[in-house]
């Protein structure tokens, strides 16, 4: 009984080498890649990079007046007269070529920005 178990773990452990061996013959593993070595060219740096200008900052003129501010959690507007037209703006809006960027109410402050230039209107304390 000794034997006949002793040929059938041989047998098996014969067939298994075989089939290892088949198996390894018939995978063509392909070449690693190799890399182009990066020369002049930081890779974590953008490829195009963007210009940033300063703006200039102007504080209350240009002739904008802030008359007042209202908000509450979600919206928040302002009143704004420029060249004798009152504005009731909220942010993302246009005035003049410039936009609401922001509407702080606790601060009493509208921040209008464009291309060249931000202003930042303050409510005058009465």
């Amino acid at each position: 009984m000794k034997y006949v178990f002793l040929v059938f773990v041989a047998g098996l452990f014969v067939v298994s080498f075989h089939v290892a061996q088949v198996c390894a013959e018939e995978v063509d593993f392909p070449d690693a890649f190799q890399y182009p070595r990066a020369v002049g060219r930081d890779p974590f740096q953008p490829l195009v990079r963007e210009e940033v200008t300063q703006a200039e900052v102007v504080e209350n003129t240009g002739g904008f007046e802030l008359l007042g501010i209202t908000w509450n959690g979600r919206v928040s507007l302002a009143l704004i007269t420029y060249r004798n037209t009152n504005w009731l703006v909220s942010e993302g809006m246009q005035i003049a070529d410039l936009k609401v960027d922001r509407i702080e109410g606790k601060r009493g402050e509208v921040v209008l920005s464009g291309d060249e230039k931000i202003v930042i209107l303050r409510m005058l304390d009465i």
